[in-house]
């Protein structure tokens, strides 16, 4: 059985930013009427960049808004690998572009019999189909009207949250990780503090690698979310750690190989 348990990160897609912008602010004015001050002497530089800063997190959260700059993905158990529009890939042999990271994913789900992924039917492969659609990638399998028992897509929070995220609170993955005490790789907890929120100013400075190794980082607590909630939320695909306690948060006994 083939498991591929992926993870994307985003940033707003330049191109269509002079299209975009205004209909962004024209619902933030509904939205948000306070970064819309109504006597012009009381905009500061501040407000302003809170403006445009907002702007910038809805266009990187809205698949038709952005672009993929970087996939994560793990098959089955192994560590996560990740690639970055910008690097020089070894497996590529040139700089890496959005269209090899989308091509990259759909020869990774063409023979997968599950997908494993954290909202991402929402988000992750929303992104992945709109640039996909964009740019002329044509997807190796169709992941859509699939019958009943031919489930492939595993999504952790809809499985978790089948009704929506309305009354829901601290769902996002970083929150529910930390709640649920999933084991984390010892070469990885030091990057704990990176969020999505700050892959945008990772990207402007250049820093890829941090962009990477926190989306692999988000392979790793879906994977364990999905080993977690196996057999009660979802179907069981990834075997329970036996050494680990979910109660303590620690490891009881041995740790696996890597971690």
């Amino acid at each position: 059985m083939k498991t591929v348990t992926f993870d994307v990160e985003t940033i707003p897609d330049e191109s269509r930013r002079d299209i975009i912008r205004p209909i962004i602010l024209e619902r933030l004015q509904v939205d948000k009427p306070e970064l819309f001050p109504t006597e012009p002497e009381d905009v500061s530089p501040a407000m302003l960049q809170d403006l445009e800063t907002e702007i910038d997190r809805i266009m990187s959260t809205t698949p038709e808004y952005c672009k993929l700059v970087c996939l994560g993905y793990a098959i089955g158990e192994e560590m996560p690998h990740s690639g970055l529009v910008g690097q020089v890939g070894i497996n590529f042999g040139h700089t890496i572009t959005e269209s090899d990271l989308l091509n990259a994913f759909w020869r990774l789900v063409e023979r997968s019999d599950y997908i494993v992924c954290h909202n991402g039917l929402n988000f992750d492969l929303q992104v992945i189909r709109t640039r996909s659609s964009r740019l002329g990638i044509k997807p190796t399998r169709a992941l859509w009207n699939v019958k009943p028992w031919e489930e492939v897509v595993l999504d952790t929070y809809a499985k978790r949250w089948p009704s929506g995220s309305k009354g829901v609170r601290g769902r996002k993955l970083d929150q529910i990780a930390e709640v649920e005490r999933i084991p984390i790789p010892e070469g990885y907890q030091a990057f704990e503090g990176f969020t999505g929120a700050d892959v945008m100013k990772a990207w402007q400075k250049g820093n890829l690698d941090s962009i990477g190794t926190h989306c692999e980082l988000d392979v790793i607590k879906c994977r364990e979310l999905a080993r977690l909630w196996g057999g009660v939320f979802m179907p069981q695909v990834f075997l329970p750690w036996d050494e680990w306690s979910y109660e303590a948060g620690e490891w009881t006994g041995e740790r696996p190989e890597g971690w």
